[in-house]
């Protein structure tokens, strides 16, 4: 999954979710899943905190948090 900076950060969170979610997906049917149940979400949930401090920077590169 590839991040960048993007013009406002509400636009990047909406990358990121959308990457997110196309991630979870692709690990949840390789893993035998169920695409349609929490297992997915939770696969997502965990991307976006293993993400989160770089996804941070790009949210806002002079805070670093």
């Amino acid at each position: 999954m590839v991040l960048s900076h993007t013009s406002s950060k509400a636009e990047f969170a909406n990358t990121w979710f959308h990457e997110v979610g196309h991630c979870a997906k692709h690990i949840a049917l390789a893993n035998g899943l169920d695409c349609n149940g929490e297992a997915v979400n939770y696969v997502g949930g965990e991307l976006a905190r293993a993400m989160h401090p770089i996804a941070a920077r790009l949210m806002c590169p002079t805070c670093g948090e």
